[in-house]
C-alpha cells in the first residue's frame, strides 16, 4: 500500500518473509528477511511515523512517540486498518505524509468493498458475532463487523490492558450498550457467556473450534494460533483488500449454515 503512494516504509516488526519462507537445504536458526538494523537506524529520517494499535493509546511512551519526539516527525496513531473506516484513516495518514491523494487503485478497492457490504447486508444485518484474540485484533474486527450490520455481542481477550472496551467504543461508538467486553478471559468463561448470547458466528483463532462445534455455529479463523488449517500465515485482513477477503469468508460461512439447515437446499440465496 505504501508503495502505491510512491513511498517506502521501514516496518517494525517485519515478519513478512520470516513467517512464510521457502524450503531450506540446511536449517537456519535465524531466517533471513525482515527490516534490517540499518533500516531501523534510518527511521529517524522518515517524514512521518504511523503507529498501529488502539490499545497503545493509554501508554505514555510508545515506539512511535519516542521516534516522533526524538526526530521531530509527525505521528499518526491508528488502529489496525481493517474495515472501511479504519482503512480510511490509514489512507488519510498516507495522504498527509506524502502530500499525494489516495491512488485510484486503492479507491477502487474501497468501492468494491462498500458495494459488497450493500450486496450482503440482507444476510448479515442483525447477526451476532463473538470475537476473541489479541486485544488490537479484537478491536479491529469488532469495528469492522459493526459497520457491516453484524453485532459483536462479545469481545474477549486473554490480556488485561484495562483499555479493551474503551478502545472498541472509540473505533465503533455505535456499539455502546450493545456489546459485552471481557478481559483476562479463558474459554470456559467465554463459553459461559456465549450460552446466553446465542451468537451466529465465532471469529478468532482455532482454539475456538470446540466451542463452535458445541454451539453448532461456524468459526471463521483469524489471528493466531491456527493449528487446524493450512495457510494461516497467508490470510490477509488488512486494508480494503484484506477486509474484502475476511468479509467474504464471514458472509459465506453464514450462508453455508443457512443452506445446510434448509430443507430445500437453495441454489440461490
Amino acid at each position: 500500500l505504501v508503495e502505491w503512494w510512491g513511498a517506502s516504509a521501514a516496518i517494525l516488526p517485519d515478519y513478512s518473509e520470516t513467517l512464510d519462507g521457502p524450503a531450506w537445504s540446511d536449517y537456519e536458526r535465524m531466517p533471513a528477511g525482515g527490516t534490517t538494523v540499518a533500516e531501523i537506524r534510518g527511521m529517524a529520517g522518515a517524514v512521518a511515523a504511523l503507529e498501529f494499535g488502539r490499545i497503545l493509546a493509554g501508554d505514555s511512551k510508545t515506539a512511535g512517540q519516542l521516534l516522533s519526539s526524538r526526530a521531530g516527525m509527525p505521528l499518526h496513531s491508528l488502529g489496525l486498518p481493517v474495515g472501511v473506516r479504519e482503512t480510511d484513516l490509514f489512507c488519510e495518514a498516507m495522504e498527509a505524509a506524502t502530500g499525494m491523494a489516495t491512488p485510484e487503485r486503492v479507491t477502487r478497492e474501497r468501492g468494491r468493498l462498500v458495494d459488497s457490504y450493500v450486496d450482503a447486508h440482507k444476510y448479515l444485518a442483525g447477526k451476532k458475532a463473538v470475537i476473541y484474540g489479541e486485544d488490537d485484533l479484537v478491536v479491529a474486527i469488532a469495528s469492522f463487523v459493526a459497520e457491516t450490520g453484524i453485532v459483536p455481542v462479545l469481545c474477549a481477550s486473554g490480556s488485561r490492558s484495562g483499555r479493551l472496551e474503551a478502545s472498541i467504543l472509540s473505533a465503533a461508538p455505535e456499539m455502546a450498550g450493545r456489546i459485552t467486553v471481557k478481559e483476562g478471559a479463558d474459554f470456559s468463561e467465554i463459553e459461559a457467556l456465549v450460552a446466553k448470547l446465542e451468537p451466529d458466528v465465532l471469529i478468532g483463532s482455532s482454539k475456538g473450534r470446540k466451542l463452535a462445534r458445541s454451539l453448532g455455529i461456524p468459526l471463521v479463523v483469524c489471528g493466531f494460533p491456527i493449528h487446524d488449517r493450512i495457510g494461516a500465515q497467508r490470510i490477509q485482513v488488512l486494508g480494503y483488500t484484506g477486509t474484502q477477503q475476511l468479509f467474504d469468508r464471514i458472509t459465506n460461512a453464514l450462508l453455508e449454515v443457512k443452506q445446510e439447515k434448509s430443507s430445500i437446499g437453495y441454489s440461490y440465496l
